[in-house]
């Protein structure tokens, strides 16, 4: 039995008030030949065993009475404990399972929940890094497809209208392509368009052309621009508009 408390405990339970504590040595450290009450005998034993070093490992012996013998317990140890008693147990003041298992495992709880808590906050931060990349390159994205559709979207505009009005779609096919051949072509340069007449019939045609758009699109000017823009700077994706008159 190891433990203070738990020889106290089991000494009240077994009834028997009048002790004897015995060391390795045979020798008396205290006793109870006066006290027949089992709880004052028991608060009598616990301040006896209190006064022992903790830390000991030495093995100790209770002898107890139920009765208090003739010799009122005074005497030699051996010929007091020779088979005349009615309980005897061992105990040891040393505990060191239940004093330093929880002493460790209080400790191992407190470390676990800190080095827990600093992980989880390393965590939050590098979720809010994450977080933070992937919104600035949403918007970079975000920024480039504005780029792109605002480049794409005015002239889209205007090929779209003239495809849903199937009026102005042939004189847009020849005004477009004959006015983009004059910022084409360098300056000083012949230019001449297939199927088309001459010079002055473009002139005229382009005028029409014009005319007709200008019903169609507040901003015709801004985007015949851009789409020479476009015909210089991006020639390809000019060209896939052509495709679609």
């Amino acid at each position: 039995m190891k433990g203070i408390q738990k020889a106290v405990d089991f000494f009240v339970q077994q009834d028997a008030p009048y002790f004897m504590i015995v060391d390795a040595k045979n020798n008396c450290i205290g006793n109870n030949n006066k006290l027949a009450d089992i709880d004052q005998a028991g608060e009598r034993l616990n301040t006896l065993l209190s006064c022992l070093d903790t830390d000991s490992k030495a093995i100790y012996k209770i002898y107890c009475w139920s009765e208090l013998p003739d010799n009122k317990l005074k005497g030699k140890v051996k010929d007091l404990t020779n088979g005349d008693n009615d309980i005897c147990f061992e105990f040891s003041p040393y505990a060191p399972v239940a004093r330093e298992e929880n002493a460790d495992s209080a400790y191992q709880k407190a470390l676990w929940k800190v080095e827990r808590e600093q992980k989880e906050r390393e965590q939050a931060a590098r979720l809010e890094r994450i977080e933070t990349l992937l919104l600035q390159r949403q918007i970079e994205e975000g920024a480039e497809d504005d780029d792109d559709v605002a480049d794409q979207a005015e002239p889209k505009s205007v090929i779209g209208a003239l495809m849903d009005n199937p009026q102005i779609q042939g004189a847009l096919a020849g005004a477009v392509t004959a006015w983009l051949s004059k910022i084409m072509m360098p300056a000083g340069q012949p230019y001449a368009v297939a199927g088309l007449p001459g010079a002055e019939d473009d002139s005229n045609r382009i005028d029409g052309a014009i005319e007709i758009l200008q019903q169609y699109d507040d901003k015709l000017p801004d985007h015949l621009e851009k789409l020479a823009a476009m015909a210089q700077q991006d020639t390809n994706k000019f060209k896939f508009l052509l495709t679609m008159l």
